[in-house]
């Protein structure tokens, strides 16, 4: 509670000294009506603070909750322990990320009002970590069906726009110090250029309803149709007119290794087996010739892994053009998925890419969060009787 005491308090404060000096005019805010009596406002923050910055230096997603997965009251309420939430708060992290779809929160054809089902289990977990001296970025994380209707479609996307200020609106409670809002988790627009626009119209409907908390956007998957290239695309996006605002990618590359034997997404991943990182050159081409002809994809993404050298090199010079744009704009950049299947990734692999990449982010000044907790992509062991983590992975973290 102490969190939200100091909060609350700061608000009083604020509230008593605007009511109680006379020589100041009320703040008012022109699109509401005034019947007369002051009313104070929140005003929008000229920077971004140093201290919101340092929280998100290294974060942890908890996926599998309000996302991900089927969604029921029982199953929200039990899907972490008390233990889970102890190991989180001593682990090192400064945030962990809530991944929230639509069915948690929106309404299908009425934007404005809120889903309330499941919003106090929603607004419990928010306040639990806050409690712990943890932040929160409310990551909304919608369904590939939900995101192409947004694409495609200029009037869901703005009845979208209208939800996000709802939604705001409802999370503007808590301490803008420990909550943080991202507009929306890895879109994928044809073009980034398409997604960029829209991104900004959200970005001042939330402003106009939580003006003091942080903002995360989020770069397009993709730099045009056919150029899967996150990277790119992120280093394209408009800077906004919001000293207020976080920038932010996923760096999954190369998603040969990262995402070996997934049954989702490119299909050359799911013949992928044992693929070792930093890149062995016999090691590929042995995969390669087993697979052979019965998936070309596979067979072609062997011969791209070696001749792309992957390795921590490799690593830092594809996001050196992250850490430079950001250098040079003088913005703060994120990038809050990073992480490795752990399925048939070879576990010594994994631990030196995970470390790699972490210091590659770290030295471009790039902070990073990993997905994620305890499924597919696990990095703590739950085979044992107290929660920990999986050997190699704390240090691998810097943790």
């Amino acid at each position: 509670m102490k969190k939200s005491l100091q909060f609350i308090v700061g608000l009083l404060l604020l509230c008593l000294f605007s009511c109680g000096n006379e020589a100041s005019d009320p703040i008012v805010d022109p699109e509401e009506p005034n019947d007369g009596e002051n009313i104070v406002t929140v005003e929008p923050l000229d920077e971004l603070p140093q201290s919101r910055v340092n929280r998100l230096k290294k974060g942890l997603n908890l996926g599998h909750w309000f996302a991900q997965t089927e969604i029921t009251t029982v199953g929200l309420k039990e899907r972490f322990t008390e233990d889970d939430f102890i190991f989180i708060e001593n682990s090192g992290f400064g945030y962990v990320r809530i991944s929230v779809e639509e069915q948690v929160v929106y309404t299908e054809g009425d934007p404005k009002t809120i889903r309330t089902e499941y919003l106090s289990i929603l607004d419990n977990a928010i306040q639990d970590f806050i409690d712990r001296d943890i932040a929160v970025l409310f990551d909304f994380h919608p369904t590939g069906g939900f995101k192409d209707k947004i694409h495609w479609d200029v009037n869901y996307s703005n009845s979208v726009k209208l939800f996000w200020g709802a939604m705001a609106k409802h999370l503007s409670k808590f301490d803008p110090e420990y909550l943080y809002l991202e507009v929306l988790n890895e879109p994928w627009a044809t073009n980034a250029s398409d997604w960029y626009p829209v991104q900004e119209a959200w970005v001042k409907m939330i402003r106009s309803e939580a003006p003091a908390h942080t903002i995360i956007v989020d770069g397009n998957l993709r730099y045009t149709e056919n150029e899967w290239d996150d990277v790119k695309a992120v280093i394209s996006m408009p800077i906004l007119d919001d000293p207020n605002i976080v920038y932010n990618f996923h760096f999954y590359a190369p998603m040969q290794f990262t995402h070996q034997g997934a049954t989702w997404g490119w299909s050359a991943l799911v013949d992928i087996e044992g693929l070792k990182y930093p890149v062995d050159a016999a090691n590929a081409y042995e995969i390669r010739d087993r697979v052979g002809n019965s998936n070309m994809e596979t067979y072609w993404s062997m011969d791209n892994y070696v001749n792309d050298d992957w390795n921590k090199h490799a690593l830092v010079s594809k996001l050196q053009a992250v850490g430079e744009w950001a250098s040079t704009n003088n913005l703060t950049v994120i990038c809050n998925e990073v992480g490795v299947y752990n399925y048939v990734t070879p576990t010594d692999s994994r631990i030196q890419y995970l470390q790699d990449v972490r210091e590659a982010l770290e030295e471009q000044n790039i902070g990073w969060a990993i997905w994620e907790y305890d499924q597919g992509f696990n990095i703590i062991d739950r085979e044992s009787a107290d929660v920990k983590f999986l050997d190699g992975i704390q240090n691998a973290l810097g943790l």
